[in-house]
């Protein structure tokens, strides 16, 4: 799920989408890594409870949705 800091923005982006190459393997040589970089990326992991609350209820809203 990729997510805009404001999602539920008219301007705001939620979409699903796929990524392939990362693995378990990589998440956790991130965080053993001070900056948190995922291998082979430019992208950084974050602590869930880091994410402002409105993009947490958001996502837990379409994880919510889409097993339906």
């Amino acid at each position: 799920l990729n997510l805009s800091s404001n999602p539920n923005s008219a301007q705001g982006v939620s979409q699903w989408s796929e990524f392939f190459g990362i693995n378990d393997s990589h998440f956790e040589e991130a965080a053993e890594n001070k900056k948190h970089i995922i291998p082979g990326t430019d992208e950084e992991m974050i602590n869930w409870f880091d994410l402002p609350s409105i993009v947490q209820s958001h996502v837990e809203k379409r994880i919510s949705e889409a097993g339906k």
